[in-house]
């Protein structure tokens, strides 16, 4: 029972220092964090037949899209000041070509939706032009999935040399919870292995442990692939 005491005030002690860590490193990050500029411009969506208007994109609603929709976004890219700029701009659910102008900087999804995969969701990430300023940037989707989208998120453009700090910086919370979940897991399984065959009293609570293992790992990979910080 002692042992058992000082294991779980061991672990606490521990999840409180992870904790504490990551809030600190989160601070700090959020204080050197590269500005990321938001594309609030006269926007214009068209969604099959049908026309919205707004400054603000992430305003501007319409009906729940349904698979077979096919939906366009417009507005004029203004001079960002911004070296060499990259737009991040989300979809879901969608067939997305990306276009500066007249000419495709963009696309995804086609080979996927003609083999009826399932396209998900997530930002991409794309470098405009030298010649941009000034021009219009028409984002068109064809919706896969019933029940898509309302709506969309900002468009932001940042410096293309800071994707990945930005990318990192605002998952950092979730890259430390990760990392904690797979030391937990692979170590509890190694633990697990080597005292299953000695400790007969044991089995009980090892079998447990080795459930709460697998648990673990299953979250962990599902952070990954949802926060797609295993694209990095």
């Amino acid at each position: 029972m002692d042992n058992s005491r000082q294991i779980v005030l061991k672990a606490a002690i521990l999840t409180v220092l992870i904790l504490g860590l990551t809030f600190f490193l989160k601070q700090i990050v959020i204080d050197k964090q590269i500005q990321m500029v938001p594309l609030d411009t006269q926007w214009q969506i068209r969604v099959n037949d049908q026309q919205y208007a707004g400054d603000r994109l992430e305003e501007i609603t319409f009906p729940m899209t349904q698979k077979g929709d096919h939906v366009e976004i417009t507005g004029v890219l203004p001079d960002l000041k911004i070296t060499q700029p990259s737009l991040q701009i989300n979809f879901r659910q969608s067939e997305i070509h990306i276009y500066v102008g007249e000419k495709e900087i963009y696309s995804y999804g086609m080979q996927y939706a003609k083999r009826g995969v399932m396209l998900g969701a997530g930002y991409i990430w794309q470098e405009l032009p030298a010649d941009y300023a000034g021009k219009v940037l028409r984002v068109t989707l064809d919706v896969q999935e019933n029940d898509a989208f309302n709506k969309f998120l900002t468009i932001y453009a940042q410096e293309t040399s800071h994707i990945y700090y930005n990318m990192f910086s605002n998952q950092i919370l979730t890259v430390v919870i990760i990392g904690f979940l797979l030391c937990f897991g692979y170590t509890s399984l190694v633990i697990v292995v080597c005292m299953y065959t000695r400790k007969n009293a044991y089995r009980g609570m090892l079998s447990g442990l080795m459930w709460i293992a697998v648990f673990a790992l299953l979250v962990a990979t599902w952070l990954l692939t949802y926060s797609r910080m295993i694209e990095i």
